[in-house]
């Protein structure tokens, strides 16, 4: 049986320490985890994901991303051939955003309220 590599990718504030107590059964499975590197100046998502694929050295690789980390590894999908994406917390498209989230990008809220606090609007 071949072994699958499993890449791991955290959300946007977190670092990859966040999967550290992750332990999947090493004859199956082997963990490779990415952490987000800096944006070149008004790079696009596409071209980002792009930079991101290549770190995935693996075919068929699993790719698991945690919040906007999940938005990530589904572009990042697009130049990779993997075996299967794995979101957690996070969307499979602009159209299923929280309506807070959508009203903080419309009105630009975000800019002058933390999104934190809009967040809690809901609540």
């Amino acid at each position: 049986m071949n072994i699958i590599p499993v890449y791991f990718m955290p959300g946007m504030a977190a670092s990859s320490s966040i999967f550290e107590r992750i332990e999947l059964p090493s004859a199956t499975f082997e963990v490779f985890l990415l952490d987000w590197v800096q944006p070149e100046k008004k790079e696009t998502l596409a071209s980002y994901a792009k930079r991101m694929a290549e770190k995935v050295v693996h075919e068929n690789a699993v790719l698991i991303g945690v919040s906007f980390g999940g938005i990530l590894v589904q572009e990042m999908a697009k130049f990779l051939n993997p075996k299967k994406v794995i979101i957690i917390s996070s969307v499979k498209s602009n159209q299923e955003f929280p309506t807070t989230f959508k009203l903080a990008k419309s009105t630009k809220a975000y800019k002058l309220i933390p999104t934190s606090l809009i967040a809690q609007i809901d609540n």
